[in-house]
This record gives structure tokens, sequence and C-alpha cells, in this order.
């Protein structure tokens, strides 16, 4: 005995509804997707920004102060401590800003000049005397990384 399925008015009005409903929860998908890439794009942008704006403070450190000058132009000053701490807040921003490229919270497009700024500052002397007494307190990826800005700088 077969099974009686209506197939008039009320029926095709479900049938109707289960299809509309099908379509709206993928356009909720596709709008779900398109405000998370939204949301990474504005993740690595603001990635971007906190670097540039610790780097500006840095670099501001040494406008000020004439002895941070001098260990920007790659000079050594009479107080020592203070250079170092100066190399180590430096230090901890090249870490910080490898730690985003490797997490990819940073766009590929800011990389290259990342990489050559940390590639200039860490190529000076002062920082590589610096960097010889701390660089056993780091990970062994961001000591790799280091010297291999330091060899693509010298190429």
């Amino acid at each position: 005995m077969a099974l009686y399925m209506p197939t008039g008015g009320f029926f095709m009005i479900l049938e109707w509804f289960s299809a509309l409903e099908g379509v709206a929860s993928l356009a909720t998908l596709l709008v779900l997707l398109w405000q998370i890439g939204m949301l990474l794009r504005q993740l690595r942008f603001n990635a971007v920004l906190h670097i540039y704006d610790i780097n500006r403070d840095l670099i501001g450190r040494a406008l000020d102060d004439p002895d941070l000058r001098k260990v920007l132009d790659g000079e050594q000053i009479a107080d020592a401590s203070k250079e170092k701490r100066y190399f180590q807040l430096w230090i901890n921003q090249i870490k910080l800003i490898h730690l985003g490229w490797r997490s990819r919270f940073l766009p590929r497009t800011s990389w290259p000049s990342l990489q050559k700024d940390i590639g200039d500052f860490t190529s000076l002397p002062r920082f590589q005397t610096n960097w010889k007494e701390v660089s056993q307190y780091y990970s062994g990826d961001f000591r790799e990384f280091l010297e291999e800005t330091k060899r693509k700088m010298s190429q």
C-alpha cells in the first residue's frame, strides 16, 4: 500500500519556505565569512599600527635624549646600562614583530620594509655587541631569524 503525500496548497508553501530557509542560511554563512575576513584584516592592520607606534616611541626617545641618539647612530655612550636598556627595548620590539609575523598577524605587504628596518638596526656594531650578551635568553627560532636577516643585509 503506497503512502499518500498531499501536494497542493499548504504543502507547496512549506516546500518553498524550506527552500527559502536554505538560501537564507547560505547567505548568512557567506556574510559571516566576509565579516571574519574583515576582522582578520582589521587585526592585521591594528598589529602593524601598534608596531609603528612602538617604533615611533623608541625613536622619539632617541630624538629627545642625545645619548640615545648616539646609540642609533652606532656610537658608544658613557652610560653602558642606559645603552643596554635601550637595546633591550628594541630587541623586545623586534621579538614581538617576529612573533606577529610567525603568527600571521602581519600583512605580507608590510613584511619587507619591517625586515629591512630590523636588518638595518641589527647590523649596528653596538647592537651586535649587546646581542651577544643576551642572545642565549631568546628562542632558537628568533636567533635564527636575526642571523638570517643579518645574512640578507650583508648580500
